[in-house]
């Protein structure tokens, strides 16, 4: 567990933008509102693959996500039936389940249709989030934690050197404005 808060902090305090992790936490809830196994997440996940993003946040978003979605799911089940029964969009529906390859999306399931929609309402206001959740760590708590005095006294220990290193590659990147 120790060795993986180190690697948290370490991506926190890398070199990397803010959106870059803020994008990684946002794709891992699309997709973890999606149920997995269909063509629909199956372009999801690639398209994680090819942008520029963090993704082993990307991942930790779409565990720690998945972990909640039995709380979530009939919310999603609700939303994404109401849209499929909507008599103005059957027709939409139709048309699409007609187009090759298209009914391999599930589009047609109510919960990967309002898992689907979810995330897209909620991409860019996480997104936003986390990003700002970003650089207030990197801005205020990095220097903070740095001027301690538990830090002073920390830093003699020696399994605290590689705490030590994660923290002071983040006050070099506040320093060097790369935040």
């Amino acid at each position: 567990m120790f060795k993986g808060i180190v690697k948290l902090l370490l991506i926190l305090n890398s070199n990397q933008k803010p959106v870059q992790i803020a994008g990684a936490a946002a794709m891992g809830l699309l997709l973890a509102f999606i149920p997995a196994g269909n063509l629909l997440w199956i372009f999801l996940f690639i398209l994680f693959l090819l942008i520029r993003i963090n993704r082993a946040v990307g991942l930790l978003f779409l565990l720690i996500f998945r972990l909640f979605a039995p709380f979530y799911d009939p919310l999603l089940d609700r939303i994404g039936y109401a849209l499929l029964t909507m008599e103005k969009l059957v027709p939409i529906w139709t048309d699409l389940y007609n187009i090759p390859l298209v009914p391999f999306t599930s589009f047609n399931n109510s919960l990967v249709l309002g898992g689907f929609l979810a995330g897209l309402i909620l991409f860019i206001p996480v997104m936003l989030l986390f990003s700002l959740l970003v650089n207030l760590y990197r801005k205020k708590l990095v220097p903070l934690w740095y001027k301690s005095k538990i830090y002073g006294k920390l830093k003699t220990l020696p399994w605290f050197r590689k705490l030590t290193g994660a923290f002071s590659m983040g006050a070099r990147a506040v320093r060097a404005g790369r935040s």
